[in-house]
């Protein structure tokens, strides 16, 4: 099988946290998985943007409008500008992830020559569909969210685009592929986990490749209190590090005590019941501003994975490491 990553731009116009956005911030979260590697266009600013941004999920706003005889040089200007940014970040794959932008997504295709799917959420209306998919304009793939969808839209969708480039992709995850959802709660940590850590080593925020196995016990209430025992190549350490957890919000506040004094204080995300984003407040070290950006990624009641990035002054985030934490207790 091949699993080289595919760069792939979404576009949406829905900018809020539900509806749409729920299965959109699951694929991103997934993306690894799924061996895509996701850009986001954003029709409108709020929410979804807003989580884009702590997330680290590059993206850009852009009205998007469609080339209908009103605004079609105002749309060939927009495409051309988003042609010069999927240049940019090396995109193979155009994703209409609603088909509300389908003919604006259709002029971005005439000038970058990618391929384009149309992601479609409800049923659209056979003069709609007539106009938008047609000969010229056909997608290179439909994807369907339902099976009775597609069946209640098999009339509409007659002679326009064949039954062989119409694919189903339901809303939601697959939890026998991806791993179950876990209750959002501080007690998930409480327990002994073992986990092995694979990144660069750059002090004060990292030691670089280590193992070690990490304790946590519950303060009651949606406190936590963890001991980490190090091993970075025979030279052993310990820290400490306590979680709080607003149920209401579901925003955590981690804050780690490193062994030499080094204090780390992060603010969470977890309203995704699969992944929890953190960004730490900025410190400073050695003359300069340092600050991490991590998602932790909970793939079952048994293990999660945090993956860290690093900036240095303000500098664009870089990777800096990755780890893989195991239940045995």
């Amino acid at each position: 099988m091949n699993t080289a990553m595919i760069r792939a731009a979404w576009f949406t116009m829905n900018p809020n946290l539900g509806a749409s956005a729920r299965a959109l911030q699951d694929w991103v979260l997934l993306e690894k998985h799924a061996s895509l590697s996701i850009c986001v266009v954003l029709q409108k600013d709020g929410d979804l943007r807003k989580w884009l941004q702590e997330t680290g999920v590059t993206h850009i706003q852009d009205p998007m409008y469609w080339p209908d005889r009103q605004k079609f040089l105002l749309s060939a200007l927009h495409a051309m500008k988003l042609k010069r940014w999927i240049t940019k970040h090396r995109i193979q794959l155009l994703h209409c992830y609603e088909h509300d932008l389908y003919p604006f997504a259709v002029a971005l295709r005439w000038v970058t020559s990618l391929p384009l799917l149309c992601h479609i959420h409800y049923a659209p209306s056979r003069g709609f569909a007539s106009w938008a998919f047609g000969p010229r304009k056909r997608p290179d793939g439909i994807i369907w969210t339902s099976a009775q969808q597609r069946d209640d839209c098999a009339e509409v969708m007659a002679g326009l685009v064949p039954t062989d480039k119409q694919h189903l992709i339901p809303l939601g995850i697959d939890v026998n592929r991806f791993g179950s959802h876990v209750e959002q709660r501080a007690e998930y940590f409480v327990g002994r986990w073992t986990f092995e850590y694979l990144g660069a080593e750059y002090p004060p925020l990292s030691t670089g490749t280590r193992t070690g196995t990490a304790t946590f016990t519950s303060d009651g209430g949606h406190f936590v209190t963890g001991r980490i025992d190090n091993d970075a190549g025979g030279r052993t350490y310990q820290d400490t590090l306590k979680i709080g957890l607003d149920p209401d919000t579901n925003m955590l506040v981690f804050v780690e005590r490193r062994s030499d004094g080094f204090e780390l204080a992060s603010l969470g995300n977890w309203r995704s019941p699969i992944a929890i984003t953190f960004l730490t407040s900025p410190v400073r070290a050695e003359g300069k501003t340092f600050q991490l950006r991590r998602v932790l990624s909970v793939t079952s009641n048994t293990a999660f994975e945090i993956t860290e990035e690093i900036s240095v002054d303000g500098s664009a985030f870089k990777r800096l490491g990755k780890a893989r934490y195991t239940r045995t207790q």
